[in-house]
């Protein structure tokens, strides 16, 4: 994490993650950059979206599904987490 505010609330940083695939449930509000791999976003209806470096994408607060890992993955996030 680089800047987390005072309250909590908001945060800011850099994640990457190895190959590998895991459930999501999203209570916060995020907004991502890709920087580099690829990565696969499923939601629970089965619709994915790949999103690979240069994307731009915000996550909402209620998104239910999968994040898959296809290559080693690094993004930039900016979080805002309303009931913290």
């Amino acid at each position: 994490m680089q800047y987390t505010d005072p309250s909590g609330k908001y945060c800011a940083g850099l994640w990457a993650s190895e190959v590998g695939k895991w459930r999501i449930a999203y209570t916060e509000e995020e907004y991502c950059r890709m920087l580099d791999g690829v990565s696969v976003i499923t939601d629970e209806q089965g619709i994915a979206v790949t999103v690979r470096p240069g994307d731009e994408f915000v996550i909402p607060r209620g998104f239910a599904g999968t994040w898959e890992v296809v290559e080693p993955t690094r993004k930039r996030f900016v979080i805002y987490e309303a009931g913290a």
